[in-house]
């Protein structure tokens, strides 16, 4: 009898640690990205963020760090070392979407030889001169397709560093929509409805209605990225961003099966634009912004981060969906199926979540949430 206990425990230990080895690891970058998300939404407005460019520029600033200022980029980033977002490289190139890294390093700041090479060995980054805002401008415009053509206006001269990533894709529809059938109609934005195209298609999807939130999985041809919409109940949003910040990818629990679901979706054209220090050092990441920072790996020079800058532009027509990212770490010197039932309506005619994630690597592209699809 001993021994057949001593074997049920043994069996049972045996299953809880493979429960817990098969728990898979946090995507880096995802819960800050949706974390960001959560805090811009109070500000109201249209917001978008990219959680991967947002990885990428943080990550390449953690890999000049040491101490706990190292430590808390990447408890911040749920990584193990700056290598962990580079990882996330050919797993997204293989999803179609494209990247860009570069430095520009103000003449005079030393820079150290070790973490300009770690630079270009993790990240493919291109040095270049700090020297005017149209250099940072013209690579922008290249490495986000012209979706995004003007990051600065001019360059401050107190900024010695810009870890600056790019990112960009241009996906179509695995079932896209008709033109024709697409026209006018009022979505209810908080200051009162306003006129948007909206285009239309019946179509089986991966759909599900959890407490009240419609939400609904389109897929892109040809990888395994997607677009997953939630369109809460009228006034839910701030719950809704609650519930994506706090869950995650596992928010949208859909079945396997399909659904026919016949979708009204706003056509987007949006262009966002944030400075994410406060929000960051909000979120605990508080040492890579102060006097003492530790970025020797940087340089010999003490520098700090001062700011942190994202642009996102999300354009959905019927078609598909082209949308681009730069993000910017700024550094400065320091001191300083059955029966076949009714399609189900899903009118996406309100503030609602949404999310392009590539589904085979589980890295969240973009985030936002739309409360005017005009702007």
């Amino acid at each position: 009898m001993k021994k057949m206990l001593c074997l049920a425990l043994i069996a049972l230990l045996c299953l809880s640690a493979f429960a817990e080895a098969a728990e898979p690891a946090p995507v880096p970058g995802n819960r800050l990205g949706l974390a960001t998300l959560r805090q811009l939404a109070d500000r109201g407005g249209n917001q978008f963020v990219s959680p991967v460019s947002l990885a990428y520029a943080l990550s390449m600033a953690a890999a000049g760090a040491e101490g706990e200022t190292l430590d808390e980029l990447l408890a911040a980033l749920d990584a193990g070392g700056a290598e962990d977002i580079a990882a996330l490289n050919e797993r997204l190139r293989a999803a179609g979407l494209r990247w860009a890294n570069a430095a520009f390093v103000r003449d005079g700041l030393p820079l150290d030889p070790e973490y300009a090479a770690a630079l270009e060995a993790n990240f493919a980054a291109e040095l270049f001169p700090l020297d005017a805002a149209e250099r940072v401008n013209a690579w922008v415009a290249e490495h986000t397709d012209g979706l995004i053509d003007h990051l600065m206006d001019d360059v401050d001269p107190s900024l010695l560093l810009m870890l600056v990533n790019a990112i960009v894709m241009d996906a179509k529809w695995l079932s896209p929509f008709d033109p024709e059938d697409t026209w006018a109609g009022d979505f209810h934005a908080p200051d009162g409805d306003v006129q948007a195209d909206f285009m239309h298609q019946t179509l089986y999807a991966s759909y599900a209605e959890i407490d009240g939130t419609q939400m609904i999985r389109l897929n892109y041809a040809g990888s395994g990225l997607c677009m997953l919409i939630a369109l809460p109940p009228e006034g839910g949003l701030d719950a809704a961003m609650d519930a994506l910040a706090e869950r995650g990818l596992d928010w949208f629990d859909l079945p396997g099966e399909y659904t026919e679901v016949t979708l009204s979706l706003p056509k987007l054209d949006l262009e966002v634009s944030n400075l994410l220090g406060e929000t960051l050092r909000a979120l605990g990441i508080t040492r890579a912004f102060a006097e003492d920072a530790q970025f020797a790996g940087i340089s010999q020079q003490p520098v700090k981060v001062s700011d942190v800058l994202q642009k996102v532009r999300v354009q959905v027509d019927e078609e598909g969906t082209r949308a681009a990212a730069v993000t910017a770490v700024m550094v400065d010197g320091c001191a300083m199926p059955g029966d076949e039932p009714e399609p189900v309506p899903m009118i996406v005619d309100r503030p609602f979540a949404m999310v392009i994630a590539d589904m085979d690597s589980g890295a969240i592209c973009f985030a936002g949430a739309v409360v005017n699809p005009v702007g």
